[in-house]
């Protein structure tokens, strides 16, 4: 699906974790009998906004937030639904991983709107599972398979970041003062910008764990708490790396 028009990807998911690709004039066609619809847009694309504010029938605060500039992780119950703001590792090409992505979603038991600018290889990774048969079925496990998803690629990160600074230990006794100096600066650096985001994710993920909604089952929320521990874990490396 083209990405011109600021449509990323759309789907009628059939609850047995495949899903119906849709385009524009099926979005504005579409009736909550149909099914749960998700709808993935780029928030840059002023046809996204246009839909976002004026025909998606969203609380205008909620559309407003979807298509904000910068926004931190966050949990918010709004109306019927909940607005989330997550961010993930930058796995686009040239990128620095800590300069995380940002993605944006409103979630009801019968849609999801969600919203990048940039990239974000986790929300690949569900429309693949998708096209095998193994996507989510509810907007529940959706949020829960999102979440997870995020924090398991960060754990790569993360693994990388603690092998530099086991090579900077060892830069103490080999090299120089000045080089390693240069290191340590440099992986302080990532570590406030990673722990920048995280530590409000850790928080987003704890309320989103417990929100009591009906679209989102003990089975979502046990997946969500387990992201929640991971991310928790994340905080507390990163922690222990920058002292």
């Amino acid at each position: 699906m083209t990405e011109e028009n600021g449509l990323i990807n759309a789907v009628l998911l059939d609850g047995m974790g495949s899903a119906k690709e849709l385009n524009w004039e099926q979005i504005k066609q579409w009736q909550p009998e149909q099914g749960l619809i998700w709808i993935h847009l780029d928030f840059t694309s002023v046809e996204s906004q246009s839909w976002l504010m004026n025909d998606s029938g969203l609380d205008p605060l909620v559309a407003d937030a979807l298509i904000a500039d910068e926004t931190r992780p966050r949990c918010s119950s709004v109306n019927d639904g909940l607005f989330i703001s997550l961010r993930g590792v930058n796995s686009n090409p040239g990128a620095d991983p800590e300069d995380m992505v940002s993605i944006r979603m409103y979630c009801t038991g019968q849609r999801v709107i969600s919203t990048r600018r940039r990239r974000l290889l986790s929300v690949r990774d569900i429309i693949d599972a998708r096209h095998n048969g193994a996507g989510p079925s509810t907007a529940g496990q959706l949020v829960a398979m999102l979440s997870a998803r995020i924090s398991e690629r960060m754990g790569s990160v993360i693994n990388e970041l603690e092998d530099r600074i086991d090579n900077v230990e060892e830069l103490i006794i080999d090299a120089s003062t000045h080089e390693v100096r240069k290191n340590i600066l440099e992986l302080r650096r990532e570590i406030i910008k990673l722990r920048r985001y995280l530590s409000p994710q850790r928080d987003a993920l704890s309320k989103l764990q417990t929100e009591k909604v009906e679209w989102l089952d003990s089975r979502d929320q046990a997946k969500i708490r387990e992201s929640y521990d991971k991310i928790t874990r994340y905080v507390e490396d990163l922690d222990s790396a920058r002292d």
